[in-house]
């Protein structure tokens, strides 16, 4: 296909993403939804995207995933590069571990 055709991504626990099927990328709101979604099944209060950002925790998660992204994608047995067309729900649930 030439076109990026959106996808429905289901991720257990979380809900449903939208991703191009060819450059795997999603919406951030619609990420920062399903997890505030998450955080009030809880009784916790949501986030704003801009409360995220300011977050240490979260660019300290940021940088430990793209460093683990890019150590797996120089190795020629990479399970990322192999799955490449799945979705990473590891990633997903690894931000359940973000503070409040």
């Amino acid at each position: 296909m030439v076109t990026n055709q959106m996808m429905i991504v289901k991720i257990n626990g979380f809900g449903n993403l939208e991703i191009g099927h060819k450059d795997m990328m999603g919406k951030v709101s619609q990420v920062v939804e399903m997890g505030n979604q998450a955080r009030i099944h809880k009784g916790a209060n949501p986030f704003t995207l801009d409360q995220i950002l300011k977050k240490q925790e979260f660019w300290e998660f940021v940088i430990a995933r793209n460093t683990q992204i890019v150590r797996k994608s120089k190795s020629s047995e990479s399970e990322y590069l192999k799955n490449s067309g799945k979705i990473d729900t590891v990633y997903f649930h690894s931000l359940r571990h973000i503070r409040t």
